[in-house]
């Protein structure tokens, strides 16, 4: 039976390209440097010699990513992948909303996304302090990625323990913790 060729709008390795893991998380990080980031495809792709659609194709799945790659696209948007990476527990939750057959309650979708949105603060802010306190006086160049790791690691248990005791919080009730949903203004 001959392989189906790939569509517009299909990645190109189906089986790969959507299924959870190392290569789409590093698609999951340039949607987020895309979508959230503050940077264009066209400045990815600018930074890093490649057309803006071969970018696009990349975060969609239709070309091959590599960490290296989504290295250079974070470090042409001013910040690194460890960085990044603590967004992917959240931009895993949207994905999986988004798929997903059965629609939660809006009250349900609200109320986590405000935990996810205040892990990602709690994560950003703790993977800071902690890279700072690490530099702080010694030589950052020659263990910027060692200090880096750890700091990523160290922020993504913070984010998650938290995630944990709001959830937790949520069940019995205390909901004043939370950050309230921002109201859009129209003006």
């Amino acid at each position: 039976m001959a392989k189906k060729k790939p569509m517009r709008g299909e990645p190109a390795c189906q089986g790969e390209a959507r299924k959870p893991g190392p290569k789409e998380d590093l698609r999951l990080c340039i949607l987020y440097l895309v979508t959230y980031g503050g940077s264009s495809l066209e400045e990815l792709a600018e930074a890093t010699g490649m057309d803006h659609d071969t970018v696009d194709r990349c975060m969609v799945g239709q070309e091959p990513v590599s960490r290296e790659l989504v290295e250079q696209f974070c470090r042409a948007a001013g910040t690194s992948l460890p960085r990044v990476e603590l967004a992917l527990p959240t931009l895993r939750w949207i994905r999986k909303l988004l798929n997903s057959k059965k629609v939660p309650a809006k009250a349900e979708i609200e109320r986590e996304g405000r935990i996810q949105a205040a892990a990602l603060e709690v994560a950003f802010s703790a993977y800071d302090s902690c890279l700072r306190e690490m530099t702080t006086g010694g030589s950052a160049d020659s263990l910027g990625r060692s200090y880096e790791a750890t700091a990523s690691t160290y922020s993504n248990a913070v984010a998650e323990a938290f995630r944990m005791g709001a959830r937790f919080g949520l069940r019995v009730g205390e909901t004043a913790s939370l950050p309230a949903a921002e109201e859009e203004s129209d003006d």
